[in-house]
């Protein structure tokens, strides 16, 4: 759960610094609806809860978001002097402000007073307050791809709505059988939010909700034989995370939801 907090606390800190960057003229109640609408649904998506307190998530998840634009406001306010719109954070800067986000003003302000930059600043509010070590030298990455063969863009809702979240379990067995397939694989359908998944009649438990399941398929090849091929991976010991597949009519369905028993092929 803290590493799930942690994520939430990220996916904040983006979002803020997307709102001042790309919202200009905005009102601040308008960029911190703009955000609040961003990250709700992801959190919606991503925190799980028993079936009967699921009423409870849609009244929790935007108390929590909207106490966290508001201090990820004020602490980004300090570090960059009242201008992060003019800030490129890197991803380690970002998982550092997550992790020492919920420090005292008191520590953010003489965080602030013994740095000369934004990184040292965080650097220095990191050392002192921070709850996991990070790597220092972690190069920034393109957060328009997911790993070398899968761009963000290929998983996102269809309905438009942002919503890209895939489990680091998902990417890793995409990629393995992308490896192994060596050509391009066509994402049918990826992360649905709860609005989309329920227009397009999709369980209530679907691993798409969730970010763990998607549909694909390659050009040349029917969803058996591609599906033979991933069944094959997984006999080899290469698909440690699959936790079941199934053909469709013209694609194959995987899925990496640990609620399912390992390994479920269905035909």
């Amino acid at each position: 759960m803290r590493e799930r907090f942690q994520q939430l606390k990220k996916w904040v800190i983006e979002a803020v610094v997307w709102a001042e960057k790309e919202l200009k003229g905005k009102t601040g109640a308008e960029k911190k609806k703009a955000v609040a609408d961003k990250v709700i649904k992801l959190a919606i998506a991503m925190i799980q809860v028993p079936w009967y307190l699921t009423w409870a998530k849609g009244i929790v998840i935007p108390l929590l978001v909207n106490r966290l634009i508001d201090k990820a406001c004020e602490v980004l306010n300090l570090f960059t002097d009242h201008d992060f719109a003019g800030v490129a954070l890197t991803k380690t800067q970002i998982a550092e402000l997550a992790c020492a986000l919920d420090a005292p003003v008191a520590e953010v302000v003489d965080a602030c007073v013994g740095g000369a930059s934004v990184g040292e600043r965080v650097d220095n509010l990191f050392q002192k307050y921070g709850i996991a070590p990070e790597q220092k030298d972690e190069p920034a990455i393109d957060p328009g791809r997911l790993s070398r063969n899968l761009a963000r863009k290929e998983v996102a809702c269809k309905c438009g709505c942002g919503f890209s979240v895939v489990t680091p379990e998902l990417i890793d067995t995409f990629q393995t059988i992308r490896d192994r397939i060596g050509k391009s694989i066509r994402i049918t359908s990826g992360c649905r939010c709860p609005e989309h998944n329920k227009k397009v009649n999709g369980a209530a438990n679907s691993g798409h909700v969730t970010g763990e399941a998607i549909d694909m398929q390659v050009d040349g090849l029917s969803a058996r034989q591609f599906g033979d091929i991933i069944k094959k991976l997984h006999r080899e010991g290469k698909l440690p995370y699959l936790r079941y597949c199934y053909l469709m009519t013209n694609a194959v369905h995987i899925g990496t939801d640990k609620k399912q028993r390992n390994g479920v092929f269905g035909w």
